[in-house]
């Protein structure tokens, strides 16, 4: 039984072969390619730390500033390695040594960030302590190295599961070319009892 599409079928199998082909070629990439994500946010990061402006009023903000102000909200954390990255940074005020949001907050506000302690804060940034109940020492990268890990490995997992949906379709598509082409080529291909 013939249905005159098989030239239609041959199309789309050939096409979602190609297709197939580049997800599953792109999956394995993003799984080798994963672990180099932590030594590029590492460069990346710490090349941001020049840019770094203060703010001094809401005129002035900086792309930077903001970005990292928000990070070190977020993840509780202070810096790419940690709160000595600010060392270079030129900071309106000489008593300041790492940006409020380093600090302890006593509200998670990024925007207008108010510690709990910022001269224990400071002072903790200017004698370099290891620990502190007023700054976050930690670095930030490997909470965002992890973050983005943990994406990717969804991302993956969701695209490899969408190449198995597609090589089952695939698989039917086969199926039918195989009982329409009426020939017995493909036959190989599908040997189901449904084809």
């Amino acid at each position: 039984m013939k249905s005159g599409n098989t030239g239609v079928l041959f199309c789309f199998i050939a096409l979602a072969v190609v297709v197939f082909g580049g997800e599953f070629a792109g999956g394995i990439l993003a799984s080798m390619f994963k672990t180099k994500v932590g030594r590029a946010l590492d460069n990346k990061l710490n090349s941001t730390f020049q840019d770094y402006r203060p703010k001094t009023n809401v005129s002035n903000e900086n792309d930077v500033a903001v970005t990292w102000d928000y990070l070190q909200d977020w993840f509780d954390c202070c810096g790419a390695r940690d709160y000595k990255d600010y060392k270079g940074v030129k900071f309106q005020d000489p008593q300041m040594f790492v940006p409020k949001t380093c600090c302890v907050l006593k509200s998670g506000d990024a925007t207008d960030p108010v510690p709990v302690n910022n001269i224990a804060c400071q002072r903790d940034a200017r004698n370099e302590v290891k620990s502190s109940d007023f700054l976050f020492t930690k670095g930030c990268l490997p909470d965002i190295k992890d973050k983005v890990e943990w994406y990717a490995s969804i991302l993956i997992g969701v695209a490899f599961g969408m190449t198995f949906f597609q090589l089952l379709l695939l698989l039917m598509a086969c199926c039918a070319f195989n009982r329409d082409s009426g020939s017995g080529r493909g036959y190989i291909i599908c040997r189901w009892r449904c084809c």
